[in-house]
């Protein structure tokens, strides 16, 4: 991970995943393989993290792990850059924005027009 210039959120998310579970590793808990060039990982907005721990805003995982114990998701952030910021482009060449989408509106309005 050191070898990327940038620091990427992707990039900051792996470099604060390995350092939490080499900590762990440290305390007796399963070892797991570093993060390599390539690989794919699941990023994950945080809210709060456990007392005592390091601030971070994003954790990247792997598919069959789970978030460490005391770590709260950010569900409102989660849900804008995995789907809201995505779904962006699309949205756009419909002329429909996401806050129309989540909150009914451009249902409601679709349901109102002559076809």
């Amino acid at each position: 991970m050191d070898d990327y210039e940038s620091n990427t959120q992707v990039i900051r998310a792996c470099k604060n995943s390995q350092r939490i579970f080499d900590t762990e590793a440290q305390w007796g808990r399963k070892d797991r393989q570093k993060w390599r060039k390539g690989d794919s990982p699941f990023l994950y907005f945080i809210d709060s993290t456990p007392p005592m721990s390091e601030n971070i805003d994003v954790i990247a995982l792997r598919w069959t792990e789970t978030l460490p114990e005391g770590f709260e998701l950010d569900y409102d952030r989660h849900i804008e850059k995995s789907i809201a910021d995505p779904l962006e482009p699309i949205l756009d060449g419909l002329n429909w924005n996401w806050s129309e989408i989540s909150t009914g509106k451009q249902a409601e309005d679709a349901m109102e027009a002559d076809w």
